[in-house]
């Protein structure tokens, strides 16, 4: 990857401090290809909410509980019990 290919807004994905590092050094769980599709589906997801128009469906989440329990998952139910 050239130093304009990298430092390109097209191949930035705007992380916390915390979850960026994370990303960074775990190369294996977060591989360029699945880093692009986060990428893909969270602009599909914010398409959809400012045109209404069709999104993917099955689309995962990067959930973080905490700096260092991150998740990637789908949100089937939550409750609010307060």
């Amino acid at each position: 990857m050239t130093s304009d290919v990298r430092a390109s807004v097209d191949n930035g994905i705007w992380l916390y401090a915390n979850h960026g590092r994370l990303v960074d050094t775990d190369v294996i769980t977060y591989t360029v290809e699945t880093l692009h599709q986060y990428k893909a589906n969270h602009y599909s997801q914010r398409k959809q909410a400012l045109t209404g128009a069709a999104a993917e469906r099955n689309v995962k989440y990067l959930i973080a509980f905490g700096p260092e329990i991150v998740a990637v998952s789908e949100i089937n139910y939550a409750q609010d019990d307060q």
